[in-house]
């Protein structure tokens, strides 16, 4: 399913969800849908990107 993200496409993100000092998740509300986005830093400082994950919102 395209949901439409793309330089010529508005899109906003919403509020951060925090879960812990190191997890947390965000969707950003495109023209066509909501892509859930799902990250772990890692605990080095700076911290890096240790996984993320994107999930389709219906």
């Amino acid at each position: 399913m395209y949901i439409g993200y793309s330089a010529k496409h508005r899109s906003i993100i919403e509020e951060l969800i925090p879960e812990n000092q190191l997890r947390g998740s965000f969707i950003i509300n495109g023209e066509k849908g909501k892509l859930k986005i799902f990250f772990t830093l890692t605990p080095e400082n700076p911290a890096l990107i240790q996984e993320y994950r994107l999930s389709v919102v219906k």
